[in-house]
């Protein structure tokens, strides 16, 4: 690794040079870049346009939508309110504003608390998709007001302070408690007692556009590049930082230096800040992962902390290291993969430094036989599409001497991990604790893998079931096209044959295959995904009728006459359409009301 006395020493020109060369290559129109070490800026400006129909030149000037780069500045916030509160970090939300309904079946003993928001371990759903844009209001809305539209996400999915979830929601409560406590808005409060006092004097939450030097946010789109309108998000204090290139080097040298003085924190605090304590990893050992809006992730040989970000027609990357001192945000005007751009600061810098594995340890062969296996995820983010970490997320574990070689579902192998000891792990050949097995786990053997909680099952019984429904999925389809080649043959036929039961049938597989054009064609475009649309109305109403002609269907079954291999092959769709059913209504399809979601 080169050290980071040297580091000023080499050539900006041939990484900007390079970035160029990505931006173009990727189509991205512009980026907003800083690079720096505690006390020295390597680099700070921008590389591309701001609009793809003016051409304006990016600079350190412009601002860029960080999205949930915003969180550690909540974070931040929360923390600093606290230092000199009568409440803490393990406060309960609800002692704070008592008003605030959130359901937590587990409260009489495990209340949710400000650390389960800041670390992402109340149990909460993301974002449920009628609360993710706000298409009425002309100035930022109170937090109580957005904690109320994402009434819907606030319920414990699971007991509190055991699984990280990432929830957007969550973080809008902790703008809630910084306007509680403060009585300020959160945005003010950041900008008074944070952003200020760091040096970020252009950075703010912005509701709407600032007129001044606002980038605009652009989408790739048949692979062309238009820019798109700055639309404001239900979110607030969970993603609508705007920062410039200026703003965001303040920000990581004041990291890089703990300078807690600057906002008058605790410098202890910043250890905090950075490490989880809450979920059941963290409890257990495991140091690493997610903290009060800060994560760590190893690069190039080093730990860095630090937070990605997304937002309408922006992503952005910002981390630090004061192990290899540098720190590196990157912001680009297009939906895409910032941390890109930012990996390929660190590989210019720090060199692609070839891990040297820690000293491994033995595997007891009782952890062996307990935890060898397959592991389902049960974290969902987004409760509605759970069921793709069930049936497509899944690990099996595969146990030798002293590592553990992770394969996908389908037995591909996509990490290993060496054996630390203490039921942890080190990532591949670095110095990276990042997975644990959860001995004591009340109800499964469990694990967590890079912030992910996964419980152990039987794996030819996931094999069967995914089997037995992705058969289902594909079965309307190809009963649909045996019925119009069948219904074409007819219109030539002198004695038609009955056509009752193989209609009602067709009629339950169209139903199928239009809910599935009405989900798909509603989330295209997510910002308009949670309004009452043709796409989203086709999925409402085709759920009902896919249910109406299921039930027909069996009943038609059950009267069926004629040859046994038809017998056979209607009772096989029959079948199929009944797993789907049951399939959908038990991820909450039938009457789904995406509008209202």
């Amino acid at each position: 690794m080169i050290h980071a006395t040297t580091f000023a020493q080499k050539p900006i020109q041939p990484l900007l040079d390079s970035l160029e060369k990505h931006l173009t290559t990727k189509k991205i129109p512009g980026a907003m870049i800083s690079i720096v070490t505690a006390d020295t800026i390597l680099y700070q400006g921008g590389l591309g346009v701001t609009n793809v129909e003016t051409g304006e030149k990016v600079n350190e000037s412009h601002l860029f939508r960080q999205g949930s780069v915003s969180k550690p500045f909540t974070a931040l916030g929360v923390v600093k309110l606290l230092q000199n509160s009568t409440h803490n970090l393990q406060s309960p939300v609800k002692e704070i504003d008592p008003s605030i309904k959130m359901q937590n079946k587990w409260e009489a003993k495990i209340p949710i608390t400000i650390e389960h928001l800041l670390e992402h371990t109340a149990g909460f759903d993301d974002m449920h998709l009628h609360a993710m844009v706000n298409r009425t209001d002309d100035t930022a809305p109170s937090t109580k007001e957005l904690v109320k539209s994402h009434q819907q996400s606030l319920t414990a999915r699971w007991q509190p302070g055991t699984r990280k979830s990432y929830s957007n929601p969550g973080y809008v409560l902790a703008g809630h408690i910084i306007e509680t406590l403060s009585n300020r808005t959160y945005h003010s409060y950041l900008k008074e007692e944070i952003l200020l006092p760091i040096g970020m004097e252009t950075a703010g939450f912005y509701f709407k556009a600032p007129s001044a030097n606002m980038v605009r946010g652009h989408e790739l789109k048949k692979n062309n590049i238009r820019p798109i309108d700055f639309v404001s998000i239900q979110g607030g204090p969970a993603g609508e930082l705007c920062a410039n290139a200026t703003d965001m080097s303040k920000y990581l040298q004041f990291m890089l230096n703990k300078a807690g003085d600057q906002i008058n924190l605790d410098e202890q605090l910043f250890d905090r800040i950075e490490y989880p304590r809450s979920s059941l990893s963290a409890k257990a050992g495991l140091k690493n992962g997610y903290g009060l809006g800060n994560y760590t992730s190893w690069r190039n040989g080093a730990l860095f902390h630090g937070h990605n970000g997304a937002i309408d027609g922006f992503s952005s990357a910002c981390f630090y290291s004061r192990e290899a001192d540098i720190g590196v945000s990157v912001a680009i005007n297009r939906m895409g993969n910032a941390n890109e751009i930012a990996q390929k600061v660190l590989d210019y810098y720090l060199g692609k430094v070839e891990e040297v594995p820690q000293e491994s340890v033995e595997i007891p062969e009782t952890i062996r036989e307990k935890y060898d296996g397959y592991y389902t995820f049960r974290s969902p983010r987004n409760e509605l599409v759970a069921f793709s970490d069930i049936m497509f997320g899944g690990i099996r574990l595969d146990f030798k001497a002293d590592h553990v070689l992770v394969k996908n579902l389908f037995g591909k192998q996509k990490d290993s991990l060496t054996y630390a000891g203490n039921n942890q792990f080190y990532m591949g050949k670095s110095g990276y604790l990042n997975a644990i097995l959860l001995v004591d786990t009340p109800d499964a053997t469990a694990l967590t893998y890079y912030d992910s909680y996964a419980e152990k099952e039987s794996y030819p019984m996931r094999m069967a079931s995914n089997i037995l429904v992705w058969l289902s999925w594909l079965a309307p389809f190809f009963f649909l096209f045996f019925f119009l080649f069948w219904a074409i043959v007819q219109l030539f036929r002198k004695k038609k044959a009955n056509w009752k039961d193989l209609i009602i049938l067709a009629l339950a597989c169209l139903f199928y295959a239009l809910m599935i054009v009405g989900f798909g064609s509603s989330l295209a475009n997510i910002t308009s995904a949670g309004t009452l649309s043709v796409w989203s109305g086709l999925l409402y109403v085709s759920s009902f009728l896919f249910s109406a002609f299921t039930f027909l269907s069996i009943w038609r079954a059950t009267q069926l006459k004629g040859h046994v291999v038809y017998k056979i092959y209607y009772w096989l769709n029959v079948s199929a359409v009944v797993i789907l059913f049951v399939f959908f209504i038990s991820y909450g399809f039938i009457g789904l009301k995406l509008w209202a979601y």
